[in-house]
């Protein structure tokens, strides 16, 4: 019978080392690197490395924001309850998510998604922070809606919403914004990518202070 590792932070650490012999030289920062393979360990895809965009420095911004306390908004429950709120619990960030029972009368009644509506009740409450999403296109051209209407300001997004429809295209449209992201190119991404991201910056964010 074949050996197992069985030891959590063996075969993470045995991971990294395959990732890093396989993806070799590469032209990301030392920052944005530890998000590619973070990405990659998630998702056994090698494909993020070349579909993964950083634009303003967004690692940085989004470590400032956890810094300052300031919350954390996803689309999903699923990306809620991956996120690890150790670190986030420090300086008192909360994570944030509206996609609940109580939007889909509203959204019934707008003729519009219920992510959606989602984002409209986040941008009344979470006017900064950081907006992560990884599910819905919809959630993310509300967004961008809401934010040339300057109603909310976001420190950073995470926008890799998964999917054959609008999916490319939001990220498209979300990469023309001033504001720092992090977005994965074409029809890839996933509450699961999204949730690896966010909780790489807090493990930079923590290893950052030491």
């Amino acid at each position: 019978m074949n050996q197992f590792i069985v030891e959590p932070d063996l075969i993470e650490k045995k991971s990294m080392q395959i990732i890093s012999r396989i993806l070799g030289e590469v032209t990301f920062s030392t920052l944005e690197l530890e998000i590619i393979k973070r990405t990659i360990l998630a998702t056994a895809d090698f494909h993020y490395a070349k579909i993964t965009k950083f634009k303003g420095n967004p690692i940085e911004a989004a470590m400032s924001s956890i810094r300052r306390g300031r919350p954390i908004v996803t689309d999903t429950e699923m990306a809620l309850s991956g996120i690890n709120t150790r670190l986030l619990n420090k300086y008192g960030v909360q994570i944030k998510c509206y996609t609940e029972d109580s939007v889909e009368k509203e959204a019934a009644e707008k003729g519009i998604s219920t992510a959606m509506v989602a984002m409209e009740r986040a941008a009344a409450v979470c006017k900064n922070g950081i907006y992560v999403i990884g599910s819905d296109a919809t959630a993310l051209y509300k967004l961008i809606e809401l934010i040339e209407k300057k109603e909310v300001n976001p420190d950073v997004i995470i926008g890799a919403p998964v999917g054959f429809v609008g999916a490319a295209e939001a990220k498209e449209e979300l990469e023309k914004l001033a504001i720092p992201s992090i977005v994965t190119e074409g029809q890839k991404g996933g509450s699961g990518v999204v949730v690896a991201m966010i909780n790489a910056i807090s493990y930079l964010t923590e290893i950052d202070e030491d």
